[in-house]
């Protein structure tokens, strides 16, 4: 600011500098906080305004293009078991459901009657 002060003078100095700093890509790249206001006079104008047809021509095109989102396959998920289960004797089950404040999460010990090969 104060180069531009040094140099040169006009009633909304400050303001018009702070809108153009604010709509300088360089400037905003150089920034942590990013604006996102856009440069002045970067869109061009409509030539004049569309008929109901049009939009309604225009929108049922952007609706056709829209696709579903691909869903997600949970169920192949795999679960963490600690090295030591494979030898413990006793295991705890957790019951997952909201409790009561100072409630165990975990039900048990339970004897281990069988395992399963992993």
């Amino acid at each position: 600011m104060d180069p531009v002060r040094r140099r040169y003078i006009w009633k909304s100095l400050r303001k018009d500098c702070a809108i153009w700093c604010k709509t300088c890509i360089s400037c905003q790249k150089s920034k942590i906080d990013r604006h996102t206001k856009s440069p002045i006079g970067k869109y061009p104008l409509p030539s004049g305004p569309k008929s109901y047809q049009e939009f309604l021509t225009t929108l049922h095109e952007h609706f056709r293009e829209i696709q579903p989102k691909q869903t997600s396959d949970h169920s192949g998920r795999l679960f963490f078991v600690h090295k030591d289960l494979s030898d413990a004797s006793h295991a705890f089950v957790r019951q997952d459901m909201v409790k009561r404040t100072l409630r165990q999460p975990y039900n048990g010990p339970f004897k281990v009657l069988a395992r399963k090969p992993t």
